[in-house]
């Protein structure tokens, strides 16, 4: 391959992966905006939150998986019955059913569920003491451990995720700002000075990184007041991580190593567009492909510290 070749080789690998960053930011903006508008709740007082750990499990003649335990005896009104769930159950209360979920009518979410949440079960008073049966129908054998169960309501349920997860969240939305600052303020000094900005996509890697830290926190349905939008949102965003990545790389080398950028750059674009179509088109599951997934991402990553390492 002469040096023409490669450079324009570089040149288009380079233009595709600019392009499919703002067709990936684009998507995940639509997803939050309209998908974001479903799931809300209401906000109650903060309340202790009690985990359920006496539990029985059994399986049913179908298969099905089966839990029972008892609700403990000073229930509230307004209060619920969280289980950590990502598959279809129906939960019964004193063998009346209460609440079930069911993927395919209750998720409109393109490729359906991405990830566990936590399914709220309403309870009241007279509900102290009563006996609980969770009916689980997923035959993936992941997801026949016992969830986990307790009892809160939603205020109090929010205040003990930020006590747990609440630092690393709070900082990812810091970093997040300040990225998309210093990214705004690049665009601005390219379009004035009409020079070239590095810090843009250095800029734009770190907003795309805390994006995914922020999406893939269990606090997000909490604070953005919605369920399964997250587990979209992160799949994206940790497959649109190595793009800017690149982009950047490309940048401050001034496009030394072309050939190799651009071998990295079609792996990426692959890693980026294949999966969301195949998991999207109902070939193969996120769940199935995560693993091949991250381990891409563990080559592109290898391969970007390869050519600093070799650069420097």
């Amino acid at each position: 391959m002469n040096k023409s070749s490669e450079q324009k080789l570089f040149d288009i690998s380079i233009i595709i992966i600019k392009v499919l960053i703002c067709v990936m930011l684009l998507f995940n903006a639509i997803v939050f905006v309209y998908y974001g508008m479903i799931n809300r709740r209401d906000v109650y007082e903060k309340e202790p939150v009690i985990y359920l750990n006496d539990w029985k499990v059994s399986d049913s003649e179908t298969g099905d998986q089966i839990i029972r335990g008892t609700i403990p005896g000073d229930v509230k009104d307004n209060e619920y019955l969280f289980c950590d769930i990502r598959s279809d159950v129906s939960v019964y209360i004193n063998d009346s059913l209460r609440k079930d979920f069911i993927e395919t009518r209750d998720v409109i979410i393109p490729g359906g569920i991405f990830r566990r949440f936590l399914l709220p079960v309403p309870l009241s008073e007279a509900d102290s003491g009563a006996q609980v049966t969770i009916v689980r129908y997923s035959p993936d054998d992941d997801d026949r451990d016992i969830p986990e169960f307790f009892i809160s309501t939603f205020s109090g349920t929010k205040d003990h995720l930020l006590k747990t997860l609440g630092l690393p969240f709070i900082l990812s939305f810091i970093v997040l700002i300040f990225s998309f600052a210093a990214f705004v303020v690049s665009i601005v000094l390219r379009l004035w000075y009409r020079q070239k900005i590095d810090m843009m996509y250095g800029a734009l890697c770190i907003f795309v990184i805390a994006s995914w830290l922020i999406t893939d926190s269990r606090l997000f349905p909490f604070v953005v007041g919605v369920n399964h939008v997250n587990g979209l949102l992160s799949y994206v965003f940790c497959l649109t991580m190595p793009l800017p990545l690149l982009v950047y790389l490309s940048s401050v080398q001034c496009g030394r190593y072309k050939k190799t950028t651009a071998v990295v750059a079609l792996i990426a674009i692959l890693n980026a567009v294949g999966w969301p179509f195949l998991h999207f088109t109902h070939i193969v599951s996120y769940d199935n492909a995560i693993t091949a997934a991250n381990i891409v991402l563990v080559i592109l990553a290898l391969s970007g510290f390869g050519i600093l390492i070799v650069d420097a």
